[in-house]
């Protein structure tokens, strides 16, 4: 067992509640895989016999083989399961990483691991797939709010300029998401934030195209 959560603290968390502090929406999952599990990881990684410790890790995804000018070189490929493909997560990860990586999940499917989990009686057969920042089961207000405090600012129909609502901090709102606005029956979605005014933008309906 190793314990990374200082790296994770310092090099994805803290970086994360800077950019969620200051209106700007930043990607812990991919920068949890490029820092910790395939960068410090690897690094901490005791060489075994051959002198090159591989990691095996659980994500739905695969690897083969491109030579350059004689040199192979790792592609990162989607799974056979294109349901549970986490390749995006794998995005970023460095090319001298993703040499070491295994994907033994890349050619079965979700299905296949849990019929396989519960013929081997596995404790991990029937437990829920983790979700959330840190695998935290709280919402994602509700973890945040302990580290930045409450902005307040107007909630604005981009149509009509008329203001529909407030927010209590631009960090609870993704450019693409649903805004949920209380007092309006509609369904909204958010389309633009202004960083310095601190102002949520969002439109009614599904069939906004938003051009920035």
């Amino acid at each position: 067992m190793m314990d990374l959560s200082r790296e994770y603290w310092t090099r994805v968390f803290e970086p994360s509640l800077k950019f969620w502090e200051s209106g700007m929406t930043p990607n812990p999952d991919v920068w949890c895989h490029k820092e910790v599990k395939f960068g410090v990881l690897l690094d901490r990684l005791v060489p075994g016999l051959l002198n090159t410790p591989w990691l095996a890790p659980g994500h739905y995804a695969n690897k083969d083989w491109k030579y350059d000018n004689g040199v192979p070189r790792p592609r990162l490929l989607r799974p056979r399961d294109v349901t549970k493909d986490q390749t995006y997560y794998l995005s970023s990860v460095p090319e001298r990483s993703l040499f070491r990586a295994l994907f033994p999940l890349g050619s079965i499917t979700k299905t296949e691991v849990r019929e396989l989990a519960v013929k081997w009686n596995l404790p991990t057969a029937a437990r829920q797939e983790s979700m959330g920042i840190m695998g935290e089961k709280r919402k994602f207000h509700d973890l945040i709010s302990q580290y930045i405090p409450p902005k307040p600012g107007p909630i604005i129909d981009l149509e009509t300029g008329l203001q529909v609502g407030e927010h209590a901090g631009l960090w609870n709102f993704t450019i693409g998401q649903g805004a949920k606005v209380k007092g309006l029956k509609e369904r909204t979605f958010v389309v633009r934030k202004d960083i310095p005014k601190n102002i949520i933008y969002v439109v009614p309906g599904t069939g906004y195209m938003h051009n920035p």
